[in-house]
């Protein structure tokens, strides 16, 4: 089914840079941030565009053996040009017809494994890991689990009361339920398959 997500982003203040590199990552949170101006580009104009963030669990640890969190920011497109269409493609493994994009619940992201690559990238604002490729997991990878503790944007106290609309590829509601969809938090090592590799569901 679909999901409503409230808004929020990254936290503020002090926090450890995820390492560079290739690393076993596991999708934690959707994040909305809503409608926002993009600027134009040569001759398209600024526009609003909804906005969302994936953000994913790392296998590696900080100091304090809390696991490094990346996220990317993306523009809420089932286009098939659309980073976050070519992004889910790359990580699933496959392409989707656009009947299959345009139903797509994002929700079924949360609990699920990819490999992700991570670099670092300077920006006015400081330097920040970025994930700028995605895969299936490789075969006979252990799975990753969210860490319990972390609690999704969406279940955290709101900055506001303004609810966002549901958040699919699509923006023609509704969205048919996904039967391979991993209820968010319930993904546990005996989810995984006999042979100890996880079928990316979606």
């Amino acid at each position: 089914m679909s999901m409503k997500l409230g808004s929020g982003g990254a936290s503020k203040g002090a926090f450890e840079l995820c390492p560079p590199g290739p690393q076993q990552l596991v999708c934690c949170d959707i994040i909305d941030h809503g409608e926002v101006m993009s600027p134009g580009f040569g001759t398209k104009p600024a526009s609003l565009q909804r906005k969302i963030s994936l953000r994913w669990m790392s296998s590696f640890r900080m100091a304090d053996l809390r696991p490094y969190i990346v996220q990317k920011r993306y523009t809420l497109s089932s286009h098939p040009k659309s980073t976050l269409r070519q992004d889910l493609e790359k990580w699933r493994g496959k392409r989707f017809t656009d009947a299959e994009a345009a139903a797509f619940d994002l929700d079924c992201l949360i609990g699920v494994n990819c490999f992700g690559q991570i670099v670092h990238l300077a920006k006015p604002r400081g330097t920040f890991a970025e994930v700028v490729t995605l895969m299936p997991p490789l075969p006979n990878m252990p799975r990753l689990i969210v860490d319990p503790a972390y609690v999704r944007m969406k279940d955290r106290p709101p900055e506001d009361a303004t609810a966002p609309p549901p958040t699919t590829l699509a923006t023609d509601p509704p969205t048919p339920a996904d039967p391979f969809e991993l209820p968010a938090g319930e993904a546990t090592e005996g989810d995984q398959s006999d042979d100890g590799e996880e079928p990316v569901p979606f």
